[in-house]
């Protein structure tokens, strides 16, 4: 996965984060297929919930200077998934890596990442954008 037309922000700052967790998210889809999931699983789930936490709080920042208005919902959002990927990390640390984790956790980022830029990010980027 790539970050398509669709998903683009116009925001630069959140579209380059935005390609870097996808990329990172790759890194785990593709350790799938070749069966080093184990071995990918964590590190890169490490690496994920600590950019995020940065993702989020730049994103939010943006926000404040832009006077969003939806700037509260927009963050309960950013900490409900922050606690996802704390689930995520701690159960695959916790109880090891399996195909049931390994599918939780595509699932998981794939379905936030896509509905989030699309719906939500896309949303405030137009108010950014126009303001």
């Amino acid at each position: 996965m790539e970050l398509e037309q669709n998903l683009i922000t116009g925001v630069k700052e959140i579209d380059e984060q935005h390609n870097e967790l996808i990329k990172r998210i790759n890194i785990i889809t593709k350790a799938g297929k070749n069966g080093t999931s184990a071995d990918e699983l964590i590190p890169t789930l490490f690496f994920i919930r600590k950019y995020v936490s940065k993702h989020f709080s730049d994103e939010e920042q943006l926000h404040i200077s832009s006077e969003y208005p939806k700037a509260a919902e927009h963050k309960a959002m950013h900490d409900s998934f922050s606690k996802k990927i704390n689930v995520l990390f701690d159960k695959c640390n916790d109880s090891g890596v399996n195909l049931m984790t390994i599918l939780e956790t595509n699932k998981t980022l794939y379905d936030w990442l896509i509905t989030h830029i699309l719906k939500v990010d896309m949303e405030f980027a137009q108010y950014y954008k126009n303001k």
